[in-house]
């Protein structure tokens, strides 16, 4: 039986098909594994993430594509691994003492804890001060407002052609807004 029956029979839930497909590219996920780490993550965990990776990929492949199931698992597969390194790197961030040492700063051990507690107590302040002044505004100019700068780039075009009000008026609005948001939140401090 080629890959491509083994696809269609798992896809219906054929759980020796879905064994076999594991069967078959276990040499690839194992090879992967090797080739990779992650840190915080033994690999045992790392080799069911590629048994995953396989069983998502067969709900998921089109079998009317031109790709071959091979290719698409292949890649799913290296995709997948990749997003786990690059999820780790982030999270797993650290300073070296020793390379501040280097670099001829001389810093508490404590520095960049008390400095990150400090923004974010100032950024939690901020944001209280904010969500405080936008309630002062009226329903329509909160809903305007947080249209334009949850669409980002655009939000005052769309809001145009949805509300069919002038462009130029939602900018002089706009601007109208933010100078009224400036003034309480100059109030508020």
């Amino acid at each position: 039986m080629n890959i491509e029956q083994l696809v269609k029979k798992a896809k219906s839930k054929d759980e020796f098909a879905v064994n076999e497909l594991i069967r078959m590219f276990n040499p690839l996920v194992l090879k992967m594994v090797s080739s990779i780490y992650i840190n915080g993550s033994q690999r045992e965990d790392l080799i069911q993430e590629g048994y995953f990776t396989i069983i998502r990929s067969v709900e998921t492949y089109n079998i009317s594509s031109n790709s071959s199931f091979t290719a698409y698992v292949s890649n799913a597969i290296r995709k997948n691994y990749y997003y786990g390194i690059r999820k780790a790197s982030k999270r797993n961030f650290d300073t070296s003492y020793e390379k501040l040492i280097e670099e001829g700063k001389q810093l508490s051990s404590n520095h960049y804890l008390e400095e990150n507690i400090e923004d974010s107590i100032i950024k939690k302040e901020e944001h209280k001060m904010l969500k405080e002044a936008l309630e002062k505004l009226s329903q329509e100019e909160r809903e305007f407002i947080l249209f334009c700068y949850n669409e980002g780039h655009g939000g005052i075009k769309r809001y145009s052609e949805m509300s069919g009000i002038k462009y130029v008026t939602l900018q002089k609005r706009k601007k109208s807004i933010l100078k009224k948001l400036r003034k309480l939140l100059s109030i508020q401090k």
